[in-house]
C-alpha cells in the first residue's frame, strides 16, 4: 500500500520547464553522470572566496521519516501545482519520497509531495544481518530520473505483513506528483534471483531507455528464513524498459556458483554511454564462467558480457573477502580513450583502457589509500593486517574533476585513511597531496566547480562515533596538502550534521550543499542569509532511549543576519506518554550573544507501549520578526533494555550459556514478546513479559558462537507474534565471548 501527500492540496498535473534565463546544474543520477564522476562543473555561486565559517553554513533542514542512504537528486524550475520551484528529491530508509524546495526554510517541514511506496523490511527478518546492521531495509540505493518523460525511478524493499514476505520493487513516479506511471510498480523477478537474499543498494543507471539495477547480498547471508534453508545467492544486473517496466536484460556473475555481488558500496553502475561496467564482489564458491572480483563489461539491453578483466589475486581476495567491489566503477577521459578507474578493499586503484578489450589487458594501478595489503600479485602473501576496514576504498569516497581550462585531478578518502589527490596527465596519475582528516568508514567526496574555475572538493567523513563531519577543501592542491576552507566541525552549535547516512553522496547545486543523514533528516548548507532570521540546530540529531531514564540534548539558537529578540522553543511529534522540557523555554538573541543554548530533556518514564523503534520529532523555535526555525532529531526508543549480557560458559562440545539480564519499559498494552536465536526458525523459544518487569533468561548451551555472534529479540504482540517483523535486535556479542 502506498500513500501520496501534497499538503493537502489535490494534485495538479505539471510538466518541466526550459531552464531559466541563469542556467542551473540538474543532479539526475548518483554521482552527477553516468561515468560517476562525483562532479558538478556548472556550479557558478560557491567558490573558495566564498565559503568559510563566517560566510557559510548550516541554513536549515528537512524532516523525513527514516533513515536516508540515498543521494539526494536536484531539478530546477520545475513546475509543480503551477508554480516553478527548485526540487530536491529525498528517498528514505522507510520507503519514503520526498520532493521539496530546494531554497525555503518557511516550507522545509511541508514538502511539495511525498509519497510511501510501502512498508519496508524489517532487519530482523535477516536476523539483522539485512543491509549490514540498519534497522529497516527500505529504499538504499539513489533513484534514478529522467527528464524526458518527468519520470523518476526507485527501487523498494517491500515488507507484506499480512503475507510476512517479500519483494523487491521497481517504482517509476511522476517527478511532479509522485504518482506511478507506466503501471508500476513492477517486482523484480529473474532466474536466479531471490528476494530473501538479495539486497539492493548501487544506485540506479538509466541507460538508452532502459533502468538498470544491480543486486548483491546480504552480508554474504544464505539462510532463506521464509523457509529456513539454506541456498545460494549470485550477485546481478537486471534490465528494465523504461517505458513499459518489463525486464529484458539479466547478468548473473556467478550463476552456479555462490556471489560475486555487485554491490560496489552503493556507488552505481556506470556507463560510457555504450556499455555497462559493473564491478563484483568475492566467491564463496566459483563456477564457469567466475565473474567473481572481477570488472564486467555489459551490452546494454540484454547484459550479454562483452568483456571482463579479473584481478590477479582472485583467489585471495575470496579468501580474505577483500571484495574488489567495495566500491563501483568510475569512467574519465584519458589519451585517446576512456579509462575504468575502480578499487575494493585491497585499496589498489586500477586503470583498465576502454579502447581495448578488457580481458586482454594488464592495466596499471595505483594505491589510493596509505594502508594497503602486500597480497600475492605484489610479491606478499595471502593476509591482511590491516584493522577491521582500514584501508578500504569503500562507495562514493573517489571523485574526479575534469577541468576543461587546466590540471584535472583525481581524489580518494578511504576507510580510517588519508585525503588524497593526484594530479590526472592522460593515462598517468602523479599524486599531489596527502592531508588526515580524522574519519572512520563509508566516507564520501563530490566536486563543484564553474567548469575549471573555483574547484572545491567536498568531504562527508563519518566519524567512529557515528556521527559525520562536512568539510569543503580548495580542488586544487598546494605544497602538498588541500587547504581546509570549511567544515562543520568549527562551528558545531550551528553547522553540526548528526549521524551517518551510509552510501550518500553530498549534492552540490545553485549555491547549496544538499547532505542526507542517519538522523532522519537532510541538511542544507549554503551562504549565510543577510536577512534577519534564527536557525536552530540540535547538538545530537539522535537520541538513543536505552533505559528509562530522561535524555538531554543541547539544542542551540543562532542569530543570521544580525536578528535580535526572543525566541520561544517548543517540541511536536513525541509517541504517547513521552514528555519533554526546554531550560529555559526561551532565549534572547543580543548584538553581543548570536548563539544561545538551552537544554532539551525528553522523559519516556511515561510511554505507553507498543513503541516504535524510530520516531522523527520537530523542535520549533519562533521569532517575533524573525520567523520560524525547524530541526529534526531521531528518537529510538526501546520498549525494552538488555542491561547485561554475561557468559556463563562453554560445555564440552564448545558450545555457549549466556545469562540475560533485561527490563521491560513503559506502560500499558500488549505485553512484550522475548525470543532466543535457538534457531532461526520462527518463532522459537518465547517468553512473554508483562509491562514493568526485569529478570534473567539463559540460553542453555544451545548457542555455536564459533561465528562469533547471535540474537535476541524482541517484539510487542496482543498474542504470539508470527514473526518477530517489529523486533529489535539487543545483542550481538561479536566475538566478546567463544568457545573455547
Amino acid at each position: 500500500m502506498k500513500s501520496i501527500t501534497q499538503c493537502g492540496i489535490p494534485l495538479v498535473l505539471a510538466t518541466l520547464v526550459a531552464h531559466a534565463a541563469i542556467a542551473q546544474t540538474s543532479v539526475l543520477t548518483q554521482d552527477y553522470d553516468m561515468g560517476r564522476s562525483g562532479a558538478n562543473l556548472g556550479e557558478t555561486i560557491l567558490a573558495p572566496s566564498n565559503v568559510s565559517s563566517a560566510t557559510f553554513g548550516k541554513l536549515f533542514t528537512y524532516p523525513v521519516d527514516e533513515e536516508v542512504f540515498a543521494q539526494p537528486l536536484y531539478i530546477p524550475n520545475l513546475f509543480i501545482r503551477g508554480s516553478a520551484h527548485n526540487v530536491v528529491f529525498v528517498a528514505t530508509m522507510g520507503n519514503t519520497v520526498y520532493a521539496f524546495d530546494a531554497d525555503s526554510q518557511v516550507t522545509s517541514t511541508a514538502p511539495l509531495w511525498s509519497v510511501n511506496l510501502g512498508a519496508a523490511v524489517p532487519s530482523s527478518v535477516f536476523l539483522f544481518k539485512g543491509g549490514s546492521g540498519v534497522s529497516r531495509n527500505g529504499i538504499f540505493s539513489t533513484p534514478v530520473i529522467d527528464p524526458s518523460t518527468n519520470t523518476i525511478y526507485v527501487l523498494t524493499h517491500a515488507w507484506n505483513t499480512a503475507s510476512q514476505s517479500i519483494s523487491i520493487q521497481l517504482h517509476a513516479l511522476d517527478v511532479t506528483t509522485g504518482a506511478e506511471k507506466f503501471g508500476g510498480p513492477v517486482a523484480l523477478a529473474a532466474a536466479g534471483f531471490d528476494p530473501y537474499l538479495n539486497l539492493q543498494r548501487a544506485g540506479l543507471l538509466l541507460l538508452n531507455g532502459t533502468v538498470y539495477v544491480a543486486l548483491a547480498s546480504h552480508s554474504d547471508m544464505r539462510v532463506n528464513l521464509a523457509t529456513l534453508g539454506s541456498h545460494s545467492y549470485y550477485g546481478m544486473v537486471l534490465g528494465y524498459n523504461a517505458s513499459t517496466l518489463a525486464l529484458v536484460g539479466t547478468f548473473n556473475g556467478e550463476a552456479g556458483g555462490i556471489g560475486a555481488s555487485v554491490w560496489q558500496g552503493g556507488r552505481g553502475l556506470a556507463s560510457d554511454g555504450t556499455y555497462v561496467y559493473a564491478m563484483t564482489a568475492n566467491a564463496e564458491k566459483v563456477a564457469k564462467p567466475d565473474y567473481s572480483e572481477s570488472f564486467v563489461q555489459l551490452n546494454p539491453g540484454t547484459l550479454s558480457v562483452a568483456g571482463s578483466y579479473q584481478d590477479p589475486d582472485s583467489t585471495c581476495l575470496n579468501t580474505l573477502d577483500l571484495d574488489l567491489a567495495s566500491a563501483g566503477p568510475m569512467i574519465i577521459p584519458g589519451s585517446g580513450t576512456n579509462l575504468l578507474l575502480g578499487g575494493g578493499k585491497e585499496g589498489k586503484v586500477y586503470t583498465l583502457q576502454l579502447d581495448q578489450a578488457l580481458q586482454a589487458q594488464t592495466p596499471s594501478y595505483f594505491w589510493g589509500t596509505n594502508n594497503y595489503p602486500t597480497l600475492p600479485a605484489e610479491g606478499g602473501t595471502c593476509a591482511d593486517t590491516r584493522g577491521a576496514q582500514n584501508g578500504w576504498l569503500q562507495g562514493s569516497d573517489t571523485a574526479f574533476w575534469n577541468n576543461p581550462n587546466g590540471t584535472s585531478y583525481f581524489y580518494s578518502l578511504g576507510n580510517v585513511a588519508q585525503l588524497m589527490s593526484w594530479r590526472v596527465s592522460g593515462n598517468t596519475f602523479t599524486q599531489t597531496s596527502a592531508d588526515t582528516p580524522v574519519n572512520y568508514n563509508l566516507n564520501a567526496l563530490a566536486v563543484s566547480a564553474n567548469g575549471g574555475a573555483n574547484g572545491i572538493l567536498w568531504t562527508v567523513a563519518n566519524q567512529k562515533s557515528g556521527t559525520a563531519i562536512v568539510s569543503a577543501y580548495n580542488a586544487v592542491p598546494s605544497g602538498g596538502h588541500l587547504a581546509l576552507l570549511w567544515n562543520s566541525a568549527q562551528v558545531p552549535a550551528r553547522d553540526v550534521l548528526g549521524t551517518q547516512g551510509r552510501y550518500s553522496v553530498p549534492t552540490v547545486a545553485n549555491g547549496k550543499v544538499y547532505v542526507a543523514s542517519g538522523s532522519n533528516q537532510v541538511a542544507v548548507y549554503g551562504l549565510l542569509p543577510r536577512t534577519p532570521s534564527i536557525q536552530v540546530a540540535p547538538s545530537l540529531g539522535t537520541l538513543v532511549f536505552a533505559t528509562l531514564n530522561t535524555k538531554n540534548d543541547n539544542v542551540y539558537v543562532n542569530s543570521f543576519g544580525g536578528y535580535t529578540g526572543q525566541v520561544s522553543l517548543s517540541l511536536t511529534g513525541l509517541p504517547s506518554g513521552v514528555t519533554y522540557s526546554f531550560n529555559p523555554a526561551t532565549v534572547n538573541l543580543t548584538s553581543a550573544k548570536s548563539s544561545k543554548v538551552t537544554v532539551l530533556s525528553i522523559s519516556p518514564a511515561g510511554a505507553v507501549l507498543p513503541l516504535s523503534d524510530n520516531y522523527t520529532v520537530l523542535v520549533q523555535a519562533s521569532a517575533a520578526g524573525g520567523g520560524t526555525s525547524y530541526a529534526p532529531i531521531r528518537l529510538l526508543m526501546r520498549s525494552a533494555v538488555f542491561s547485561s549480557v554475561t557468559d556463563a560458559g562453554c560445555n564440552s562440545s564448545d558450545q555457549m550459556n549466556v545469562s540475560l539480564s533485561w527490563q521491560v519499559n513503559g506502560s500499558g498494552a500488549p505485553a512484550l514478546w522475548i525470543q532466543d536465536a535457538t534457531t532461526p526458525a520462527f518463532p522459537g523459544r518465547l517468553s512473554m513479559e508483562l509491562p514493568g518487569a526485569t529478570g534473567t533468561e539463559q540460553t542453555g548451551y544451545v548457542i555455536d558462537n564459533k561465528s562469533s555472534s547471535f540474537y535476541w529479540l524482541i517484539d510487542q504482540s496482543a498474542g504470539a507474534p508470527a514473526n518477530f517483523d517489529n523486533a529489535l535486535q539487543y545483542t550481538n556479542l561479536g566475538g566478546i565471548y567463544k568457545c573455547p
